[in-house]
């Protein structure tokens, strides 16, 4: 029976256990810092054998024959594991970390002189935290960045790409600083933005009016601040040098914007929003460098029933569903409902049919 070690039973350490265990069929070895997550997973049929970490834990013992194991902890825990695990896993056991930094733990790795290590990220999650929301299918059409570090041996980086697609994810090879920086503008400097929009209306509403009527977009745009403060501060301050620079570029955006509002610049400001458009909708245009996502959106009546006859009815049709979803806002987006599919014949043909149906579809 193949055995996987997880550190970290959270959103993602859960969710990774969850999918080795019921996608690829893996003996599940849990650690964490709190009890109350083992035992659920215990309860739930996915650890297998489990313990507290700390000092008392015999970390050979509970990790001992695992084919792999993942450091799934805040970025400033996962240093002190990987010391940890380094003399007591088999010298063939894969290590790799599920963390949103990068550079740290490999340059850790290379200085442990790690040879089975190789750094990763999943690139998925939800605003929702711990166990509890942790799910098999999260990493389903997901980016996972692998970012070999400079002594990981060969086949490392080949077993973790293997295991990255075989719970459902798109493997990404990345080096450290470039993954570190992309994240600084896509995901780190949205969160710190997303929450200083938060902040700003907790400030501005004298009545609570501003809050009865947030929706839609301000409530899709600042999802994110519901994240875990824990982790996310352990992730700013980790990338703190890329992130500053990404904040800097973005208060200079904000301030050339706000100086043309206070002149009336109508052509600047037009410029300004028709440039965000113009890259913004690009984005389901292009075909991306590491996949082709064949996506539609429908517009459908919110209704029991609605999402069931769409689907029936592409699967008598012989039409595979890659994945389907509702969007949570039809504020800025066409359509509620997203459809992907596997090819662009398979998208042709569903987008003939229901337009065929009178539904309006939109690409």
């Amino acid at each position: 029976m193949k055995r996987a070690g997880i550190i970290g039973l959270g959103l993602i350490g859960g969710s990774i256990a969850k999918a080795l265990k019921k996608k690829l069929g893996y003996e599940i070895s849990a650690s964490n810092r709190s009890f109350g997550a083992l035992e659920q997973a215990q309860k739930d049929g996915i650890a297998d054998s489990i313990g507290v970490w700390g000092d008392e834990l015999d970390v050979r013992a509970l990790f001992s024959g695992c084919e792999a194991v993942f450091i799934c902890t805040p970025v400033n825990f996962m240093p002190d594991c990987l010391e940890k695990l380094k003399d007591n896993v088999d010298p063939d056991c894969l290590i790799t970390d599920c963390g949103s930094t990068k550079k740290t733990i490999i340059q850790c790795a290379d200085s442990l002189g790690l040879e089975n290590f190789v750094g990763g990220h999943p690139m998925a999650g939800s605003e929702k935290i711990g166990y509890q929301n942790s799910a098999a299918h999260l990493f389903e059409n997901a980016y996972y960045v692998t970012v070999p570090a400079a002594r990981t041996a060969p086949g490392m980086l080949e077993r973790l790409n293997e295991l990255a697609k075989g719970i459902g994810a798109v493997p990404v090879q990345m080096d450290g600083s470039s993954h570190d920086m992309a994240v600084a503008a896509i995901s780190h400097g949205p969160h710190a933005i997303a929450s200083a929009l938060v902040g700003l209306v907790e400030d501005s509403d004298k009545t609570g009016a501003m809050r009865a009527l947030a929706a839609g977009g301000f409530k899709d745009l600042t999802r994110i601040a519901s994240s875990s403060p824990e982790m996310w501060t352990a992730i700013c301050l980790e990338n703190k040098l890329e992130l500053s620079g990404i904040l800097k570029s973005f208060e200079k955006r904000v301030s050339g914007f706000n100086q043309m509002l206070e002149s009336s610049d109508e052509p600047g400001i037009m410029s300004f929003f028709s440039q965000a458009k113009e890259y913004r909708d690009s984005f389901a245009q292009a075909p991306s460098a590491y996949r082709q996502d064949q996506k539609i959106r429908v517009d459908v009546e919110d209704k029991p029933g609605s999402i069931a006859t769409i689907s029936t009815m592409l699967s008598v049709n012989g039409i595979n569903i890659k994945n389907i979803g509702v969007l949570h806002s039809r504020e800025y987006e066409g359509g509620i409902l997203e459809i992907s599919f596997d090819t662009r014949e398979s998208l042709k043909k569903s987008r003939e049919l229901l337009i065929r149906m009178n539904y309006k579809v939109y690409d």
